[in-house]
């Protein structure tokens, strides 16, 4: 840990702040406020004797930290744009909106978001509260494009927090999962759209940190990267780029439409993963359909990919965007469960998919027996 960081959650555990922990309601009990306001959440501690718990999206896995009893402060309420400077690429906004909701708005002014993860459905102070990054090349994790944030302490004082302003307590609040006060507001640098290219190609996987460095740290065109590896060998990682360029765009879409449902990409992803030939399966079939298909062109304005729990991240291809979210089902590809859905289902055929539906169902029944209730943060 860095040794700034140590200092501050030290002094904040010995003043009382540690008593402000992610976690869930279920974890928390009865208690739940729904702020809509920085003065909101300040009278609800206030009010508050004991521990307090936050919630943004709730989508953390593993069985986060949480206080049985403490008061829960679900910030999903918080979900206000309160500022865009288009001209100088920069918003603020309250800690509990969505990266989507983000992407509707500055998407008109032709601008996307500078740094995110790859689901654009996070809020954003989920995401400050992990220093979250995406897969941009050279850009670094959240803290990299954050002007500005607004705390509230557990003893109720509003601070105002940059690089100028309180600057080690200003880091220490990214990547500090909430445990130094309640993140109310953000201010943050937005990045202009760029029409970007995707390339897929495999590479050994011995010859791949050569790759990375001569092709893509090396081009200065190139906007985002990632390489996935593939189970039982992990020997050939498939590596997909973003750059850069001025090809016509083969992708009008800018945006993934909302409301999608994604029950079959979990069942399939699942099947690929976890069913017996499933690792053949991707290694003979999704993965060539990617490395053959005609280069993506796009022109798009913010990240975000499939998201299994139905609400749909946008899109994004500007200069320092993500693939993750990247643009249209067709990029989506990228992303093994739409893979699957785009390339097994079809070879499936009907009946392929009426015997896989059992086998399917079997899994699912089985994993609920052996999984442990989930805690979101």
């Amino acid at each position: 840990m860095n040794p700034s960081r140590r200092r501050i959650l030290q002094a904040a555990a010995a003043s009382g702040l540690s008593v402000l922990v992610p976690c869930s309601p279920a974890r928390a009990g009865k208690t739940t406020v729904t702020p809509r306001s920085t003065e909101e959440i300040q009278a609800a501690l206030r009010a508050w004797p004991g521990a307090v718990s936050i919630g943004g999206g709730r989508f953390s896995q593993g069985g986060q930290i949480a206080e049985p009893g403490s008061l829960h402060l679900d910030l999903r309420g918080m979900n206000k744009v309160l500022s865009l400077d288009a001209q100088n690429r920069v918003i603020r906004v309250q800690a509990g909106i969505r990266w989507r909701d983000i992407q509707d708005a500055i998407d008109p002014h032709d601008l996307s978001v500078k740094i995110m993860q790859s689901f654009s459905n996070f809020t954003v102070g989920g995401a400050l509260s992990v220093n979250c990054h995406g897969r941009y090349v050279g850009r670094g994790p959240l803290v990299n494009s954050a002007r500005t944030v607004q705390l509230v302490t557990a003893d109720s004082q509003v601070l105002e927090l940059s690089r100028s302003r309180e600057p080690e307590l200003f880091r220490a609040v990214f990547g500090g999962y909430g445990g130094l006060g309640v993140v109310t507001e953000v201010e943050l640098d937005l990045d202009a759209n760029t029409r970007m290219e995707r390339i897929s190609q495999s590479v050994p996987l011995e010859d791949y940190p050569q790759f990375f460095r001569e092709t893509v740290l090396a081009d200065p065109k190139m906007v985002m990267h990632n390489a996935d590896l593939i189970p039982p060998d992990f020997d050939t990682p498939v590596a997909i780029s973003w750059r850069v360029t001025d090809k016509p765009v083969t992708e009008s879409k800018r945006l993934v439409p909302r409301g999608q449902r994604y029950a079959v990409d979990k069942d399939v992803i699942w099947a690929v993963t976890e069913l017996p030939g499933g690792a053949r399966v991707r290694k003979e079939v999704i993965n060539p359909s990617v490395l053959t298909e005609d280069a993506q062109h796009v022109d798009l304005p913010a990240a975000g990919v499939f998201h299994p729990a139905g609400e749909v991240p946008a899109v994004r291809a500007q200069n320092g965007g993500h693939p993750q979210g990247a643009p249209s089902q067709r990029a989506q590809r990228l992303d093994p469960a739409f893979a699957c859905r785009q390339h097994l289902a079809p070879r499936l055929g009907a009946a392929g998919s009426v015997r896989l539906r059992p086998l399917l169902q079997a899994a699912q029944h089985k994993g609920r027996e052996r999984r442990s209730p989930r805690v979101d943060a």
